[in-house]
């Protein structure tokens, strides 16, 4: 496995500690930072 993989999914892993969902968020508002980390790992490994 390639150390871009195993830092990808280490990230990953570490959301369910780093995050919180605030009583003022909407979904959309979850969903759009779930996108934003997804295309931050994805431009991490692509180059």
């Amino acid at each position: 496995m390639s150390l871009a993989v195993k830092g990808m999914l280490g990230a990953v892993n570490w959301m369910t500690i780093w995050y919180r969902p605030r009583s003022d968020e909407s979904p959309e508002q979850q969903r759009a930072m779930a996108r934003r980390v997804a295309a931050l790992q994805i431009g991490g490994i692509s180059g």
